[in-house]
């Protein structure tokens, strides 16, 4: 339950992240449903063992996630994902591949003549249907601005605009869903705290 409200919570402050500490006696429950629930916020998220945590422990953690401020609003995975995207400035459609990716953007490289200009506004068709349940349809559209052009032009760091709460749950959900079949496909290495792909 509390779970699921930080990720009620997390979907409706989409445009400043929200990071999270987590308290509990049950650090392997925690992180077993907070893999099935929030992988996609890792970035941003911790937790605190207080069974084995002292007080001072406890508060000095709290303390840093209170006034820590550089951490990402999300985490960024390495996908690789066919898209096409609609440029509005040119009124063209073009194919590309995601090649990172986060609930609040991705990395963007066209196939094609793009050069990519900054504030540039695209429509990015997403496809989701090996991943999101059929009634999602084929494909999850977003709006998008680029952020970032990389010096060959055709590679863009891209923001989602716009995204209502609807949206910004199946985007968690597809993305949550894709990471965790690329973990069972590829295997994971467990350092404690963290996972490595």
């Amino acid at each position: 339950e509390v779970l699921e409200s930080v990720h009620i919570l997390k979907n409706r402050k989409q445009d400043i992240g929200t990071p999270v500490l987590f308290l509990t006696n049950k650090p392997d429950v925690l992180i077993e449903s907070y893999h099935e629930k929030l992988l996609a916020y890792q970035e941003n998220d911790d937790f605190v063992d207080c069974q084995s945590a002292s007080y001072d422990q406890i508060f000095s953690r709290i303390k840093h996630a209170i006034e820590f401020k550089g951490l990402r609003r999300s985490r960024r995975f390495k996908v690789d994902l066919p898209v096409y995207f609609f440029h509005l400035q040119r009124s063209e459609k073009f194919s590309g591949d995601v090649i990172d990716m986060s609930i609040h953007g991705a990395l963007l490289r066209a196939n094609g003549n793009v050069i990519f200009k900054l504030g540039d506004q695209l429509r990015i068709n997403i496809p989701v249907l090996n991943y999101l349940p059929s009634e999602h349809g084929d494909f999850l559209k977003v709006s998008a601005k680029v952020k970032r052009v990389f010096i060959g032009g055709d590679t863009a760091g891209v923001s989602f605009e716009h995204l209502s709460e609807n949206q910004g749950l199946k985007v968690t959900k597809f993305l949550t869903t894709l990471v965790s079949s690329q973990i069972g496909r590829s295997g994971i290495v467990n350092t404690g705290k963290r996972s490595i792909l």
